[in-house]
């Protein structure tokens, strides 16, 4: 029995430490896009934030 599992780790690194929030719009819309592709191609357990 193989219990193997690969278990993605995605970070978004384009963010504005100072006003808290995404430095650009369209990056984190494309970095959420992202998380989706990832979650639909898993077979099991959520996200962790």
């Amino acid at each position: 029995m193989n219990t193997d599992r690969i278990i993605p780790h995605l970070q978004f690194t384009d963010w504005d430490q100072k006003k808290n929030i995404p430095k650009s719009t369209a990056n984190f819309l494309s970095f959420l896009n992202v998380i989706e592709s990832v979650t639909k191609n898993q077979e099991y357990g959520p996200i962790l934030f």
